[in-house]
């Protein structure tokens, strides 16, 4: 059995953040933390309300679960509260001291008040959040008293008013800034949609109009900005689909106090975290293994063109050697995959490191040669999509062409091993959709089934794609040069189309034919596509 302890995922990629409670615990630094272009876009545009003049300051961070907008809140509180001189250490200690520039290091510090998701009122989570992160920064005197009672009185209250709400934040950060701890405040609110879920049962309308008290405030907050910040997974008024046509109005009009924010990583993104999640450390017994493996693979997954264009080739070798014993056609596939069917990069890096049948470490379980690793190819993680997901994966709306290979492969569960695997290789590629480049080609699927494109192994999978052809399991599709699944009709239409040649040729010359149609009709041929001329042809017959 292999060591798998230099292939683990880095600790950062194996646990769901807490916004709070992560951002207290000194042990977790951001160490890894990847500053992404999309990172950078976002925080580019919450750092453009910290202008002098500016008013734009409140925003709604937008995207599916599990696409790291909870990862980016943490990232953007540290960076607000830090000073400048910690801003610039913390962009050079994650590899990123070239974002110091679209980042503003020398923005205004704002003490970030971290607000939990939870299923409660937002009102009052939210000053409770304000008293308890004043209390540790306020230093002892009469305005800080004075503000904490306040803070504590309107909590305790049961008819709290959101707009007081709103002043107690603009309070705090104008005490902020006399007492020279900070310029402003930093509000962010993780998992809205759990405040707005209470908000939609309870038919509390308060709770949604401290969010327009809290834009508002941020909005003129002037010299002592108050940022406010959201995070969640649909637009407010997806909450209140169940409400009246006013009701939805209302909350529309909310979310539009705050600018949508859309937050999800690209798949060639999703590529490089992978990477770096797998990145071995220093000390690295299958150096050797992983050299061979990229020099091997890398160039002919390329010429196959399976490189996302926004990768370059020098670190798609890097990508495939840091990612073995991953298949470069399963590294492709991988950020469609969980798009489609689960969480996002959440669910991606459980597949990397759960101990889930037929995941990657239950696959590195198998015996290997010294200083190498069984190579995870499609024909594994479609085990796993089916193992994981059960029989719910066919009630998905994409699930019709994973059900078609489910009934594919139980027909030919007894047959010839190679061709149950071809067949699950063209399976799986069809259900991804042309997911990066993916494309059941012959020499697609004999690149995902060897570990180089040989000729002999190239013929044997062509063998076998036609044996399965010929059994109407496959079907091929020549103007992809691909194969799907074959879908259960007993017509050949590449054989029909033949004998409708045939049949033309014989009945009436083909050329006096269009002829004939283009002085009828002068403007067919450049209205109609070929397929369409080739069916009014057949009907004037």
């Amino acid at each position: 059995m292999p060591d798998h302890a230099t292939l683990a995922v880095a600790p950062r990629y194996t646990r769901a953040v807490h916004i709070r409670r992560d951002f207290r615990d000194l042990r977790y630094r951001l160490d890894g933390y990847q500053v992404t272009p999309l990172v950078r876009q976002a925080a580019t545009r919450v750092l453009a309300g910290l202008a002098p003049g500016a008013s734009e300051r409140a925003f709604s961070i937008v995207g599916p679960f599990g696409s790291g907008k909870s990862a980016f809140g943490l990232f953007l509180a540290h960076y607000l509260q830090r000073s400048p001189k910690s801003r610039r250490q913390l962009l050079g200690s994650l590899g990123a001291p070239d974002a110091e520039a679209a980042l503003s290091a020398d923005a205004p510090t704002l003490l970030a008040v971290l607000v939990p998701g939870n299923n409660s009122a937002l009102r009052h989570a939210v000053l409770e959040s304000l008293h308890e992160t004043l209390t540790r920064h306020l230093p002892r005197g009469p305005a800080a008293e004075q503000l904490l009672h306040e803070l504590d009185a309107a909590r305790q209250g049961t008819a709290l008013d959101p707009q007081r709400v709103a002043e107690l934040l603009g309070q705090a950060a104008r005490l902020l800034r006399e007492l020279g701890l900070f310029q402003g405040v930093l509000l962010l609110i993780d998992e809205l949609g759990q405040f707005l879920d209470f908000a939609a049962r309870h038919d509390e309308e308060r709770d949604l109009f401290v969010l327009q008290a809290l834009a508002e405030q941020a909005a003129r907050s002037g010299a002592a900005p108050c940022v406010v910040v959201t995070i969640l997974h649909q637009a407010f008024e997806r909450y209140s689909l169940n409400a009246g046509a006013a009701r939805r109005s209302e909350w529309a009009k909310v979310q539009g106090r705050f600018a949508d924010l859309a937050f999800q990583e690209p798949a060639s993104q999703m590529i490089r975290m992978v990477a770096h999640a797998m990145r071995p450390p220093q000390r690295d017994p299958y150096r050797e293994a992983r050299a061979a493996w990229a020099a091997q693979v890398a160039p002919a997954a390329e010429a196959l063109g399976l490189r996302p264009v926004e990768i370059s080739a020098d670190d798609w070798r890097q990508i495939v050697a840091d990612c073995y014993p991953l298949h470069p056609s399963v590294l492709v596939a991988l950020p469609t995959l969980f798009r489609q069917l689960a969480q996002n990069e959440r669910s991606l890096f459980a597949f990397l490191h759960a101990d889930e049948p037929w995941g990657l470490r239950d696959a590195l379980r198998d015996a290997a040669p010294p200083g190498a690793l069984p190579i995870y190819r499609l024909t594994q993680l479609c085990a796993y999509v089916e193992a994981t997901l059960g029989p719910g994966l066919y009630g998905r709306a994409r699930g019709q062409r994973w059900a078609e290979l489910a009934e594919a492969r139980a027909l030919l569960a007894a047959d010839d091993p190679l061709a149950f695997q071809v067949l699950t290789v063209v399976g799986t590629i069809g259900a991804l959709e042309r997911s990066s480049g993916l494309r059941a080609s012959g020499a697609q699927v004999a690149f995902a089934l060897a570990d180089a494109t040989e000729s002999a192994d190239a013929a044997t999978v062509r063998n076998a794609l036609d044996a399965l052809t010929a059994r109407r399991m496959l079907a091929y599709r020549q103007h992809r040069d691909s194969y799907i699944i074959w879908e259960g009709s007993d017509l050949d239409l590449d054989e029909l189309a033949r004998e409708a040649r045939r049949e033309l040729g014989e009945r009436v010359a083909l050329p006096a034919l269009l002829q004939r149609h283009a002085n009828a009709t002068p403007r067919i041929a450049r209205r109609h596509s070929y397929r369409r001329l080739f069916r009014r042809l057949k009907r004037s017959l």
